[in-house]
C-alpha cells in the first residue's frame, strides 16, 4: 500500500507540474472531424470449436496524441512529450469483448467509456485526471456507440453478465461498471487500488474487485494463467507494462485461441514490430509482453484482439457476419 501511495503522490506531482506548464503554454485541440463510423464495423462475432461465442462490440471512439499511441521518447520524457505533442492520432474504436458461454452466461472484457465521459463534471472527483484527459484525449460516445446500446442491439442480456475483466482502470475501459452490479469483477495484480491514470474515484468507496493470483498453469504459450467462471477454456493472463497489473483474457479455441489484450498493444502491426504504446508505465515489461504475444501468435495460432484495433472485427468475423 505504501508503494502505491508513493507512486500516486509522484503521479500527482508530475501531473500538477505538467498541468501548470500546459496552462501557461496552451494546448493543441483535437481535430474536429467525426469518427469514421461507416468505415469500421460496429459488431463481429465468432463461434469457437467448444461453443463459446466471442463478440467484438464497438462502444465508442477515442483519439489520443500521436506520442501517446506510439512510444517516441525516453521513458522519463514520455508524459511531457504527450502533453506538448501537436499531432493527434486518427479516431480509434473502443472495443469491448463479450464471451458468451454455452450456458448463456457472459464474460466481459472491459466495459468501455461512460456515456457521461464528455460531461464537464465527469472527472470532478480527480483533478489530475481532469486536466490530462481533457487536454490529451478526445472521446465520442454517442448514439449507438455505447456499451448498453450495442449489447441491446446484438441481443446480449446485461443480467447474464457474470464476470468482468477490467484490463486496467483507464477511463475508456471501466465506464458502465455500475450497470452490472451482480457481476464478479476481476483485475490483475498491481492495478488495484490504483495506477497512473486510473479513474477509480468514479467507483463507490465500498467497491472492491477480485484480484487475480495467476497460478503456474500453462495454456497456449502463457506460463501463468487463472481459470475464471469455472471454465478451463477461459483464462486470465498477465500482460504487464501499459499498467503494472494489466491483464487480458485468453479464450482457447481448439489448438489455438483468441487473446482480448486491452491496451497491451494498439494493433497487430505494433506487436509484430515489437513496438509499444507511448502511454506505458513500464517499458521493459511492455516489450516483454509484446514478445510473449508475438511468439504465441505464431506458435499457437493466437488471434490478437486489442481494445482499439479496427482490424480486430475482420479477424474475428466467422460464422456470423460482421454488421456495420
Amino acid at each position: 500500500m505504501i508503494y502505491h501511495t508513493q507512486r500516486r503522490s509522484l503521479s500527482l506531482l508530475a501531473a500538477a507540474g505538467a498541468g501548470f506548464l500546459n496552462a501557461c503554454l496552451g494546448t493543441t485541440p483535437a481535430p474536429s472531424d467525426p469518427p469514421p463510423r461507416q468505415a469500421v464495423a460496429s459488431y463481429a462475432t465468432r463461434m469457437t470449436k467448444d461453443g463459446h461465442r466471442i463478440h467484438a462490440l464497438r462502444a465508442g471512439w477515442v483519439r489520443v496524441k500521436a506520442s501517446h499511441r506510439e512510444l517516441s521518447s525516453p521513458h522519463f520524457w514520455r508524459i511531457p512529450r504527450i502533453i506538448f505533442d501537436e499531432n493527434w492520432s486518427d479516431w480509434m474504436p473502443i472495443i469491448v469483448y463479450a464471451v458468451e458461454r454455452p450456458n448463456g452466461d457472459i464474460v466481459l472484457v472491459d466495459t468501455g467509456a461512460s456515456p457521461r465521459i464528455n460531461d464537464p463534471d465527469y472527472f470532478d472527483c480527480d483533478s489530475s485526471n481532469d486536466w490530462f484527459y481533457r487536454r490529451n484525449l478526445a472521446f465520442d460516445v454517442e448514439g449507438g456507440d455505447t456499451l448498453p446500446a450495442r449489447m441491446a442491439k446484438v441481443g446480449l442480456d446485461p443480467k447474464r453478465v457474470q464476470h468482468i475483466l477490467i484490463t486496467h482502470f483507464h477511463a475508456d475501459h471501466m465506464g458502465n461498471l455500475e450497470r452490472f452490479p451482480d457481476a464478479e469483477v476481476w483485475v490483475g495484480q498491481g492495478n488495484w487500488p490504483s495506477h497512473s491514470g486510473a479513474s477509480t474515484c468514479q467507483l463507490p468507496e465500498s467497491w472492491r474487485p477480485r484480484v487475480a493470483t495467476f497460478a503456474d498453469d500453462p495454456a497456449a504459450g502463457f506460463d501463468r494463467t487463472q481459470v475464471i467462471a469455472g471454465d478451463p477454456r477461459l483464462r486470465l493472463v498477465p500482460l504487464p507494462g501499459h499498467t503494472p497489473g494489466h491483464a487480458g483474457l485468453l479464450v482457447l479455441d481448439g489448438d489455438g485461441g483468441w487473446l482480448a489484450a486491452g491496451d497491451a498493444t494498439f494493433d497487430v502491426e505494433q506487436t509484430k514490430d515489437g513496438r509499444v504504446p507511448g502511454i506505458t508505465e513500464d517499458i521493459p515489461a511492455a516489450m516483454a509482453t509484446q514478445t510473449t504475444i508475438r511468439t504465441t501468435m505464431t506458435a499457437w495460432r493466437l488471434g490478437l484482439l486489442p481494445a482499439h484495433d479496427p482490424s480486430a472485427f475482420d479477424r474475428l468475423r466467422g460464422a456470423d457476419e460482421s454488421r456495420r
